[in-house]
């Protein structure tokens, strides 16, 4: 399965929004990926398993399942998140890339991708 949305951040024709910065948008994605129980309700637990200069491995848990995801950065551009195959769950795959199309106009496209059951682990993804 494919899917993918664009959610728009700042919108300089609405003054009643705050507009974000790019860098305060990346400071935020980068929160999600290291602190994510802020973000995600059914989170119990995370725990930082590896960590380095563009790259995170972590283990999730959600109640009696566990997902075993690496989390890579291409610093003020997009955040990639490549879960493992896990409890009956396929792989996936998100990523969430800043677009800034214009001046003060800032995007966030959510690319999601898992693949099938029957596939072998790490193919296609």
């Amino acid at each position: 399965m494919k899917f993918s949305h664009l959610v728009q951040i700042n919108d300089p024709h609405n003054p009643l929004i705050q507009s974000l910065s790019r860098e305060q948008l990346w400071r935020g994605l980068v929160l999600r990926a290291e602190d994510p129980a802020q973000f995600v309700l059914a989170l119990d637990s995370v725990r930082i398993l590896q960590r380095g200069d563009k790259l995170l491995l972590r283990e999730l848990q959600f109640g009696d399942s566990r997902i075993r995801d690496t989390v890579s950065f291409e610093p003020m551009v997009e955040v990639r998140y490549d879960s493992e195959a896990s409890d009956g769950a396929p792989a996936a795959r998100l990523v969430m890339r800043i677009e800034e199309p214009d001046s003060g106009q800032i995007f966030v496209r959510f690319d999601y991708e898992t693949q099938a059951h029957h596939e072998p682990p790490g193919k296609d993804l």
